[in-house]
């Protein structure tokens, strides 16, 4: 009987260790930035890949019902703002469809960080992805090796890291303006764009160009 009792004990303590804890929404409502990721399939978080991520804000829905997730996309040419909606479901797992149908973790490690957790089905595989958020633009040391622990725990390599705390190196490729003349050659607005950085969680955009 004492076996079968301390079996059933045993099963209750890791149903309730694997299960996601529920977030606070002081904990999750907030702007966060992408200072790393990782994902077990490298290429999908890669320069253009679809899994490029750059967040920047997150807020609770109904007391965390719903998580309104807003990130930057990026590829070689252009970025774009992205505003999705998440439905909690069973298990305090978040679920969105965006380059696919999406299970999402949210698991607050810290104060100054937010770990997002995703396993990403594109119609063909699997993909799973953690992306270490802080509200400026770098973590403590302390942060990173538990950033490394939760990837540990979920399969996703290390070495498969990427920074991401600067947004990137950007080409101007087209201009446009309805007053042409201002972009043409030797005119005011004719600007080419090297670089962009987000500061203080994108509340404001560093901005490198040379013009002629």
């Amino acid at each position: 009987m004492k076996a079968v009792f301390l079996t059933l004990l045993l099963g209750l303590v890791c149903a309730a260790q694997e299960a996601p804890a529920q977030p606070e929404s002081s904990e999750i409502t907030a702007n966060w930035c992408t200072i790393y990721m990782a994902a077990d399939h490298k290429e999908k978080i890669e320069e253009g890949g679809p899994l490029r991520t750059y967040f920047c804000q997150f807020e609770c829905i109904d007391n965390c019902e719903k998580m309104s997730i807003t990130f930057i996309l990026t590829n070689y040419y252009s970025c774009t703002l992205i505003t999705v909606v998440a439905q909690r479901e069973e298990g305090n797992v978040y679920h969105v469809d965006y380059m696919g149908k999406n299970s999402v973790q949210l698991i607050p490690a810290s104060e100054s960080m937010l770990v997002f957790y995703a396993e990403n089905f594109d119609g063909e595989k699997t993909t799973k992805v953690t992306y270490a958020l802080g509200k400026g633009d770098s973590l403590s040391q302390e942060d990173i090796q538990k950033y490394e622990e939760i990837n540990n725990e979920r399969g996703i390599p290390n070495e498969n890291r990427e920074d991401g705390s600067n947004t990137g190196d950007w080409r101007s490729i087209l201009t446009a303006a309805d007053n042409k003349e201002k972009i043409e050659e030797e005119g005011p607005l004719r600007a080419y764009v090297r670089q962009l950085e987000c500061i203080d969680s994108c509340s404001s955009l560093s901005i490198k160009f040379y013009a002629k």
